[in-house]
């Protein structure tokens, strides 16, 4: 059992090292990405810049016609008759267009919030999945550190045992630890790909796209800021 994790544990560490060459996203860059490429923030650009083609032929006017033949002709004497040319024009209530247009742009109008809205659902997202994912990797490197040092105790204590000097429980107890370690790194990293497939969905990225996070992340101290009591 302990040696399948440690090939599943080597696995992920494999695909985890292969990221290293891969394109690092800031925050912002994440949001920038996700404000020019996510289907839904698309939608709501087509369906804007629909409704403004739609507007602008609000005070279209309808294209005259032409027409002409004869007119009051006998079937037999032709010539008797005469040849009529009409034409038409509708003429709109402008009252009536200045209305469709403002209705039309209200409407516009209306989809512009709507895509704002939307735009700061998905940012909020993309930020709690940014930083869940920061958080993650802060914890895989100091598990990685832990796993050293207990892989160290383990091949002592082995060593120790050999020779009469370790007992056969502390062996024991260190095998199960350096175990559960290895189980957690191995969550963390399937937890990390889960964040990876999830911030590439918001991105609109390919699901085989690689990409790592800018972990140079400068952390803000709110607490020592004063408040405007103006």
């Amino acid at each position: 059992m302990m040696t399948k994790l440690k090939i599943i544990l080597l696995f992920f560490l494999f695909i985890y090292n292969l990221k290293s060459f891969a394109q690092v996203f800031t925050l912002d860059s994440v949001l920038v990405q996700i404000e020019k490429n996510n289907p839904m923030l698309k939608m709501y650009d087509e369906q804007i810049n629909a409704i403004d083609n739609y507007s602008q032929g609000a005070k279209s006017w309808m294209p005259p016609s032409i027409s002409t033949g004869p007119w009051q002709t006998p079937y037999k004497h032709f010539n008797e008759g005469m040849w009529m040319i009409t034409g038409e024009q509708m003429i709109p209530n402008p009252k009536k267009q200045n209305s469709n247009f403002d209705y039309m742009k209200g409407m516009g109008r209306v989809e512009l919030e709507g895509k704002n809205a939307k735009k700061n659902e998905l940012f909020s997202m993309a930020k709690q999945i940014y930083f869940t994912w920061l958080v993650s990797k802060k914890k895989f490197e100091l598990l990685q550190e832990t796993d050293t040092l207990l892989s160290y105790i383990v091949s002592v204590s082995n060593l120790r045992y050999t020779y009469n000097k370790e007992k056969l429980s502390n062996l024991y107890k260190a095998k199960a630890e350096l175990f559960q370690l290895r189980n957690m790194e191995t969550m963390i990293l399937s937890e990390m790909e889960m964040k990876r497939i999830e911030l590439g969905v918001l991105m609109n990225l390919n699901k085989n796209s690689v990409f790592e996070l800018d972990t140079l992340l400068v952390p803000k101290y709110y607490e020592s800021q004063l408040l405007d009591t103006t």
